[in-house]
């Protein structure tokens, strides 16, 4: 995280893009707030293509859990929203593509 504040580092905006990983996030998430179907709700609201998709699966989680939007306050959601990201992550929601590349060069 540290890097990617560092503008020294290039890793800063435009050249790099910060995202949280969907599946961590949600499993943040129920690591908090444990009603069932949670989970799935939080990786289906950021996974939407559109705004208003977004918007509307963000309305249910907010009435199965309204205490969720405290939490996610500090989450921007062009850090983890593929709808307000700008296309910047391709349609990949996890870290599965930045663990493949540090496996495959370490």
């Amino acid at each position: 995280m540290s890097a990617m504040k560092n503008p020294n580092l290039g890793w800063c905006e435009p050249y790099g893009y910060h995202r949280f990983c969907v599946i961590h996030l949600a499993v943040s998430f129920v690591s908090t707030f444990t009603k069932s179907g949670l989970k799935e709700m939080v990786v289906t609201m950021y996974s939407q293509l559109t705004v208003d998709k977004f918007n509307l699966h963000w309305k249910t989680v907010m009435v199965v859990e309204p205490r969720a939007e405290e939490w996610f306050s500090e989450m921007y959601p062009k850090h983890s929203a593929l709808s307000c990201d700008g296309g910047k992550r391709f349609g990949i929601m996890t870290t599965n593509m930045a663990e493949s590349w540090n496996n495959a060069i370490n």
